[in-house]
């Protein structure tokens, strides 16, 4: 299970098609944010990010569909917990 923060990164780079933009907007270092990347693909076994090269705009990233169901895992656990209450 990913933590909210992991989440919270997977939304920013989804939302904004690139690991960079997503640094830069959550002011994380470009390599914390490889760093917890390869951490989600080794604890949950899969793939999270699909790169696109370059061209006139320039590459980006988008989540694997791995990854979409880790956030809506994660999304439903919550709600889950939440209802408990």
């Amino acid at each position: 299970m990913i933590t909210n923060e992991e989440k919270k990164l997977l939304e920013h780079i989804e939302k904004l098609g690139s690991l960079n933009k997503a640094s830069r907007k959550l002011k994380i270092p470009l390599a914390l944010i490889k760093s917890k990347i390869l951490k989600i693909e080794y604890s949950e076994k899969c793939k999270v990010l699909i790169k696109m090269s370059g061209g006139l705009g320039g590459g980006g990233s988008r989540l694997s569909r791995e990854a979409r169901e880790l956030i809506r895992c994660f999304n439903s656990t919550k709600k889950s917990d939440i209802s408990k209450h």
